[in-house]
This record gives C-alpha cells, sequence and structure tokens, in this order.
C-alpha cells in the first residue's frame, strides 16, 4: 500500500474516534455564543475521513452545531468520506443530521490500483454502492477520481471514465492530478522502486483533456477547473466560497480558518487538542496576521476558480486605495502567462484560462498573487 493523501493522520480504535466527536462537541458548543450570531452557509466535514466516526457519535456533533449555529436554509453540508463506510445505519444518520453533500474518494475504478492504495472494496461493487447513495434522492454525491497514478495508462484511464459515465448515478466529479510529495510513503516507494514511475506530465494533460472532452459530450456543468455537475442539485459551494478566501472557521485538530484578518491553524496533537478543549480554550496553535495583499489575492484566487478567467480592473477594485497600482502590476505581469499559453484575451478587459491553465494554473496564480503585492511595497 502507498499513502498519497497528505491529510492522513493514522488509524484509531473506536473508542478514540468517540472521544474525539465528544471533545469536537465540547469545541463547537464553547464557541459557540461567539461565533454563533453569523449566518453559515457551508459546512464542510472532511480533510480526513469523518465516515470513520460511529453514525451516533456524528449525529451528536451534528445537533450541536445545529443548536449552536446559524445555517442558513440552503446551507451546503458536506461529508467527505469512503464509500465503504457507508453502511445504510450511517447513511440514515447522516441524512437524518441534515448532509445534503457526499464528496467520495473513489479514485480509480481498477480493483488492482486500488489494493495499492488500502482501499478493500473492488472497482467492480463501486458503482451500485455509489448509486445507493444517489438514489435516496437526498443528497447530493459527488465523487474523486485520480489520474496519473502509478503506471496508469491512457486506456485504464478512459475506462475509468466510461464506468463513471455509462454505470453511475452521481450528481459530479473532481479530477485530481496525483502528485508526488517528498514526505510522503508514495514518493519512497517510488524511488525504491516498488511502484511503477508515474506518468509524465503530457501523458497526465492528455488524460485531463480526454477528461474534458467526455465533460463536454455529456453536457456536464463546469463549476471551475476540474469539478464538473450533471445535475444542478451540485453546487460545490464551499470551494467556491474559499476560492475567494472568505471567513472559514475552524473547528476539530489541525483544522485551518480565516477570521478577523487572521489565519488560524488549530493544534495537531492529541493531548494538546484535548487539555484546551476541556479547559474551553480554543485550541490554537498559532495565529497569523493576514498580509494587506490578502483581499486581492482573495479576488484573484475566486475568479481563476470560480469564473476561470481574470479582470484587472476587477480585482484591482477591492483595493480602491492602491487599485491604479495593482491594476498596473497584473497587466504587466499578464502578458508572460499569455505567451506561455495560459490565458487567452477576451473583451473588455477579461482574459479567459486555456486547458493548460486549468490542468496546472498555481504557477500563474502565483506569480499574479505576487505581481499585485508589489502595489504595497
Amino acid at each position: 500500500r502507498w499513502r498519497f493523501c497528505p491529510f492522513v493522520r493514522g488509524a484509531a480504535e473506536e473508542e478514540t474516534f468517540h472521544n474525539y466527536a465528544r471533545l469536537l462537541c465540547r469545541e463547537l458548543g464553547s464557541s459557540g455564543d461567539l461565533l454563533g450570531r453569523f449566518p453559515v452557509n457551508a459546512v464542510y466535514c472532511g480533510g480526513g475521513t469523518p465516515t470513520g466516526l460511529a453514525a451516533e457519535d456524528f449525529s451528536a456533533v451534528m445537533r450541536t452545531l445545529r443548536s449552536r449555529y446559524r445555517l442558513t436554509n440552503d446551507c451546503e453540508i458536506t461529508v467527505e468520506g469512503r464509500i465503504d463506510d457507508l453502511s445504510s445505519g450511517k447513511l440514515d444518520a447522516y441524512l437524518e443530521s441534515g448532509v445534503n453533500r457526499f464528496s467520495i474518494g473513489v479514485q480509480t475504478f481498477r480493483t488492482e490500483t486500488r489494493r495499492l492504495l488500502g482501499r478493500r472494496t473492488s472497482g467492480t461493487e463501486i458503482p451500485a454502492l455509489l448509486n445507493r447513495v444517489s438514489a435516496r434522492n437526498e443528497a447530493s454525491v459527488v465523487v474523486d477520481l485520480l489520474y496519473g497514478l502509478p503506471g496508469q495508462t491512457a486506456e485504464q484511464w478512459t475506462e475509468d471514465l466510461r464506468i463513471l459515465m455509462e454505470e453511475t448515478r452521481v450528481s459530479g466529479v473532481d479530477f485530481y492530478h496525483l502528485k508526488s510529495r517528498k514526505h510522503l510513503p508514495l514518493e519512497n516507494h517510488l524511488a525504491a522502486g516498488r511502484l511503477p514511475p508515474l506518468p509524465s506530465l503530457d501523458a497526465a494533460f492528455a488524460m485531463f483533456r480526454e477528461a474534458l472532452a467526455r465533460m463536454e459530450e455529456c453536457g456536464a456543468i463546469r463549476l471551475s477547473p476540474m469539478h464538473f455537475a450533471f445535475e444542478t442539485r451540485e453546487r460545490n459551494l464551499n470551494n467556491s466560497i474559499s476560492a475567494y478566501k472568505n471567513v472559514c472557521l475552524p473547528f476539530g485538530m489541525k483544522a485551518v480558518g480565516r477570521l478577523g484578518g487572521c489565519r488560524i491553524l488549530q493544534s495537531a496533537d492529541a493531548g494538546e487538542y484535548e487539555r484546551l478543549v476541556m479547559e474551553d480554550r480554543k485550541p490554537l496553535a498559532s495565529v497569523g496576521m493576514l498580509p494587506p495583499d490578502f483581499p486581492v489575492s482573495g479576488e484573484l484566487s475566486g475568479e481563476l476558480y470560480n469564473r476561470r478567467s481574470l479582470n484587472p480592473g476587477r480585482i484591482a477594485a477591492v483595493a480602491p486605495e492602491r487599485s491604479g497600482r495593482i491594476r498596473e502590476s497584473l497587466e504587466r505581469a499578464i502578458p508572460k502567462w499569455v505567451e506561455a499559453g495560459y490565458l487567452l484575451p477576451a473583451r473588455n478587459g477579461w482574459f479567459r484560462m486555456t486547458e493548460l491553465a486549468d490542468f496546472t494554473h498555481r504557477p500563474m496564480a502565483t506569480d499574479l498573487m505576487e505581481a499585485a503585492a508589489e502595489a504595497w511595497q
């Protein structure tokens, strides 16, 4: 088995899960008077595998959340997890708690590769399991598919896409390019030759373009560079809001958030987290002031993610006192990304992202954010 997800912290016993849920309820409750006054548009349970919680523990967390916080009428409540965990009992508990979106890490339908990923369920079982959840008709069901897996061929990727489109009735899909990271076991396995090499960037780009072609053929609704909806129920609201770097209230170990011009990181140490929560203190590991250009970088990030485009004037207007300098800096930086094939000029000062930018837009986004930040230097 090889681990590819940077959010994994390791396995835990049932009692550990139960205690964590108890602490999370306490943390939510103790912060409710201060933070529960404002409307909440989206709740995201994930960045780990919350489906590992027992049904009654998850229900307790959601009862606390609903009693202490103002969830809007159209609040999107997402649970991230594995299809293996979604027993009928857990599914009932989630839906009764108000969950209206499931994000399922399928990764691939190929059984051999799933076994390497540590997934118990075979690829042939997955479509029926996904369709069972979708058939409840009470929540959006979204799956993640990975391309660029070790040894993955174009034919294998095409088969994953075929199964997705022909054998499942999910609400949407995310396409993620697997990238090796130095601190993950995957990198060690690749270096030692225990896994076949990752496909080249050109091969991965070809896989991405094949996915785009299939989405266009079936009339999928594009919500971001890599996210597609097959029905209007799927909104991808949490990610759309997060792209603009809006307020995000963090709860739980190692959670990250933003509030009051600060970036917040919560403790990743189980003992420290428990001690602080039991003292009714926010379990903070660090709090740092966000830079003055942060609203501008948030607008830029949101435009790239949600609109797949950018407009220097619109971005600069977020900081009126420096809008002229911001616009000038962006207009100096953009031409090289046009030349590199990431952007296409459009009308009225807009620039559209190309397929290449959809595939790998982080270098461009970082460069443009740094250009905008020059207005404060």
